[in-house]
């Protein structure tokens, strides 16, 4: 039987009027990972958390350009940066008004150490998938530490991790809903880069960001998931996560709106066209114009989505393969594969993804000039 050591020792430092332990569970993403549809959980189920003594901080949430209130605790990882990262947090904040960020910064820390020490509760969550993104180093973990571990008396790091092929697919459809012109990229490079393990690998390889996190925290602090249905407690990600943070999962917890769903063949190749023909800005999500051909576009249907080619198959699993075993040597010894094989079927070549009937150029033409 799993003994919750901290939920233990607390009930005896109620019984002799000692000060509560604190324990903080440091949800550390990586991208891609269903990490939008835990802070959304977090968020609707706020009260009920804390009602079983489960707090989410709040002055550390992410306030975004659209002055809505994100579950994302970007603040958090911010807090670790050097002095010379740079990032659209950052860059969207603080306008490289350096006085402005130590200032913020200062303030922000401030509150955060605050409501920490005056909440009355036991266990923390805190969210983040900008932790494994952006503390690319050591030294930004060992700031992350020092800042953190005089409030907590115990710090749980939570990953979670997925398949690199499946992984590079989800990455890359994000990176054309952000309105990046990945048609622009194809045509000077001749391919998707993202497709090319080693280049994907910069952007988020497990096994390194694993490493890094147990060199600062040690190993015995992290919590390693797999990312797949098949894989999650019960085959229920809300349920996973909350068995990892030793929160017994109620039927009473609010299930949110999924959120980050795929596009479909239809809608990628569509909206890959028409970042191509739409004047680039800082934040393609608040260009009012984008917006109506993004909801346009997501009205198309299609059975279909985007597939990777064998040969990006093959690539990936010879690339990853010894990283594979690591993970699997490391965190789920007697497994002998933490992924299924691929089945989903293979895509033909790229041509297809950026190459449009003259029919559909003229439509997507019309919608880009009169939106």
């Amino acid at each position: 039987m799993k003994i919750d050591i901290i939920n233990y020792l607390n009930k005896l430092t109620i019984n002799y009027g000692l000060k509560k332990l604190r324990r903080l569970i440091l949800h550390i993403g990586t991208e891609k990972t269903g990490t939008s549809s835990i802070q959304s959980f977090l968020e609707v189920n706020r009260y009920k958390l804390s009602k079983k003594g489960i707090e989410i901080p709040l002055c550390t949430r992410w306030i975004t350009l659209n002055n809505l209130i994100s579950g994302n605790q970007r603040w958090v990882p911010f807090f670790a940066y050097s002095k010379n990262h740079e990032d659209d947090f950052t860059l969207n904040t603080f306008k490289k008004d350096k006085d402005k960020r130590e200032k913020e910064f200062l303030l922000k820390l401030k509150k955060f150490k605050n409501e920490i020490r005056n909440s009355k509760g036991n266990t923390f969550i805190i969210s983040s998938e900008h932790f494994s993104s952006q503390l690319r180093k050591a030294e930004n973990l060992y700031n992350l530490k020092k800042i953190l571990s005089p409030l907590f008396d115990e710090i749980k790091i939570l990953i979670y991790v997925r398949d690199p092929i499946n992984h590079a697919i989800s990455f890359f459809s994000t990176r054309v809903k952000s309105g990046q012109n990945v048609l622009k990229e194809y045509k000077e490079l001749g391919y998707i880069k993202t497709f090319k393990p080693e280049i994907f690998s910069k952007y988020c390889n497990a096994k390194n960001i694993i490493k890094r996190w147990e060199s600062v925290f040690s190993k015995e602090k992290m919590i390693v998931r797999i990312f797949h249905p098949k894989n999650f407690f019960e085959n229920d990600l809300y349920r996973d996560f909350c068995n990892s943070c030793q929160i017994d999962f109620s039927n009473d917890f609010q299930i949110p709106i999924t959120r980050n769903e795929s596009l479909n063949i239809l809608q990628l190749k569509y909206l890959i066209y028409c970042n191509s023909k739409i004047k680039r800005i800082k934040n393609f999500k608040l260009n009012p114009k984008w917006k109506k051909i993004r909801e346009k576009i997501s009205k198309i249907k299609s059975e279909d989505s985007f597939l990777p080619s064998q040969n990006e198959v093959n690539n990936f699993q010879s690339y990853f393969k010894e990283d594979i075993e690591w993970i699997i040597d490391n965190y789920f010894q007697g497994k002998n594969q933490i992924w299924n094989t691929y089945n989903r079927g293979f895509r033909k070549g790229d041509e297809f993804l950026f190459e449009l009937s003259i029919k559909e150029k003229i439509i997507l033409n019309t919608i880009c000039k009169f939106n």
